[in-house]
């Protein structure tokens, strides 16, 4: 997923909820890519009732005009 905040007065941080549905069981990996290609991962994010919801303080923060890619993936041990 991408993710963009265009700010023509460049003066705006949006904190943007995103909500991954549908999801099966386990644990999952969250890569979060900014333009520069800085990365931050969160592991072992479980889903609740089929979701995986960052929201409030777990929002993605996006200062103006900034672009960040989100990747979720399953991150299952295999043995």
């Amino acid at each position: 997923m991408i993710l963009t905040n265009y700010d023509e007065s460049g003066r705006n941080t949006e904190a943007v909820p995103v909500t991954f549905k549908n999801l099966a069981p386990g644990k999952y990996k969250l890569t979060k890519t900014n333009l520069n290609g800085q990365k931050m991962v969160d592991l072992n994010l479980e889903p609740i009732n089929g979701e995986i919801s960052l929201t409030g303080v777990k929002a993605v923060v996006m200062p103006a005009n900034s672009i960040v890619s989100l990747e979720l993936t399953s991150s299952q041990n295999t043995k």
